[in-house]
C-alpha cells in the first residue's frame, strides 16, 4: 500500500518502480523504505504536486 501510495504521487521515480517489484518478492529493507517514502524524498519533480514552489 505504501508503494501504490507514493507511485500515485511520483510515477517516474525509479526506486519506487524497483521496489514494487521487490515488494512482490518479500519484505523490502529501512533503506528501501526511506528511500522510496515521498515524504523523506521531496524531489523536485514532487515539489509542484505538494505545491512547494
Amino acid at each position: 500500500a505504501n508503494v501504490a501510495f507514493a507511485l500515485s504521487v511520483d510515477p517516474e521515480n525509479p526506486v519506487l518502480q524497483s521496489l514494487r517489484d521487490t515488494e512482490r518478492k518479500g519484505p523490502s529493507t529501512m533503506a528501501e523504505e526511506v528511500a522510496a517514502n515521498p515524504f523523506y524524498t521531496c524531489s523536485t519533480s514532487l515539489r509542484p504536486f505538494l505545491r512547494m514552489e
